[in-house]
């Protein structure tokens, strides 16, 4: 937790329980935070939207630990921006494992090509 930036930082990193469990979850919030960032131009904890205007604000423990905004209106489809979402889900035992991503990542590429 200590050499992952705090943008990008899962929530369970900011108090890890001696017992608690770390696994691939973790490392697929950190990916949604990128994704985020590649396509809204800051990570989904530096920035918000007030009427659909993007502002940068501080990155904190307390803005990570809340939902991700995301702007009204983008040219992204429903099922890329809820994959980021789904990724981004601050409890680590709701979010997507690895083969699930994966699953949702192929059935957007496969809509695409089926267009």
């Amino acid at each position: 937790a200590q050499n992952c930036s705090m943008p990008y930082r899962a929530p369970e990193l900011f108090d890890t329980p001696s017992q608690g469990d770390i696994d691939e979850r973790t490392d697929v919030f950190s990916l949604g935070a990128t994704l985020y960032a590649m396509a809204f131009y800051y990570s989904p904890f530096e920035c918000t939207f007030q009427d659909n205007v993007q502002r940068v604000v501080e990155c904190s423990h307390l803005r990570v630990i809340a939902p991700a905004q995301f702007p009204s209106s983008h040219p992204y489809s429903a099922p890329f921006v809820g994959l980021i979402e789904a990724m981004l889900t601050v409890d680590a035992s709701k979010r997507p494992f690895v083969p699930e991503v994966l699953r949702r990542v192929r059935s957007m590429q496969q809509a695409v090509i089926d267009f």
